[in-house]
């Protein structure tokens, strides 16, 4: 990674070269990466003036740093540059915000992750970006100790993928997840997000409700229909079930009488009165005709 950096209304290019394990040809590397990079700045600046270069190693992992140059013989080194690179590890980044990175990057334990994560987002100098990237960096750390986020919290998981966590690792993960979310809430991209998922799950809910009244309605109209031909059955659960229930007792009304005018030879002006009779016509109608009054004469005094 290569940064123009400005300090003191001059600039300079920092090198940064980032390594978990130790290398000891790391001086020889850092003469190509210098070399390399020296070139590619003097053709793209058309100029041959020296451009200043400072070479550092970003060092994170758990071993002491050792380097190749104390096997060189001794009456060769005044003739080598004394210094290729400055090494950053934890011990010589002391109290600053690298050595906090350094330290959630080594974390071994959960409590480990939750701390450093802690400390980190707790700098004052910390911008969005380096916020998003401790974030980042603490749940891949939360996943190398089986904690999943997801994994965790998602109970369609299979048993066999879970593990079993004590109750202080619990606690641990709870803060964790707090953590992040309180971290989190304030970033556009994470507002964004959570806007964008209760937009789902409202647009989810809404077309759920139409589907459910849908299958309501026709679940409704079944059963009405079997109410009607068996002259009744308990009244429908839903709105759409009430609904299809009135629609099905109509119907067999309707039917009961269209069979009755049929069997009296089938006259067009009150079968069509049958068919667009409402079911309020229809109640009054059918309990006439049953009580033995004529066909004709209901249906007359029917109206038009």
């Amino acid at each position: 990674m290569v940064w123009r950096v400005y300090c003191e209304e001059s600039f300079f290019y920092l090198l940064l070269e980032f390594q978990s394990t130790v290398d000891r040809q790391m001086t020889q590397r850092m003469r190509v990466y210098s070399g390399l990079l020296s070139q590619d700045l003097y053709a793209q600046h058309k100029t041959a003036e020296p451009f200043n270069l400072l070479p550092v190693v970003v060092y994170s992992g758990c071993r002491k740093w050792t380097s190749a140059n104390a096997e060189v013989l001794a009456w060769l080194k005044p003739l080598q540059e004394e210094q290729v690179y400055v090494l950053i590890d934890e011990e010589s980044a002391g109290d600053s915000i690298i050595a906090d990175v350094i330290r959630l990057v080594r974390a071994d334990t959960l409590a480990a992750v939750v701390q450093s994560q802690n400390v980190l987002l707790a700098w004052p100098i910390a911008s969005d970006g380096l916020r998003r990237d401790v974030l980042k960096i603490a749940g891949e750390r939360m996943r190398l100790f089986g904690a999943n986020q997801g994994v965790i919290m998602n109970e369609s998981v299979h048993e066999g993928e879970r593990k079993e966590f004590t109750e202080e690792e619990h606690a641990l993960i709870r803060q964790y997840i707090l953590d992040v979310y309180h971290a989190a809430k304030e970033m556009p991209e994470f507002r964004r997000r959570v806007e964008a998922r209760m937009e789902a799950m409202r647009e989810g809910a809404r077309v759920g409700r139409q589907a459910g009244l849908e299958v309501g309605r026709k679940e409704g109209l079944e059963e009405g229909l079997e109410e009607g031909r068996e002259e009744g059955r308990e009244e429908g659960r839903e709105e759409g079930r009430e609904e299809g229930r009135e629609e099905g007792r109509t119907e067999a009304l309707r039917e009961m009488l269209s069979k009755g005018c049929a069997q009296r030879g089938g006259d067009e002006r009150y079968l069509g009165r049958i068919a667009c009779a409402d079911l309020a016509q229809l109640e009054r109608w059918v309990p006439r005709v049953m009580a033995g009054e004529k066909l004709e004469q209901v249906l007359e005094e029917g109206g038009p």
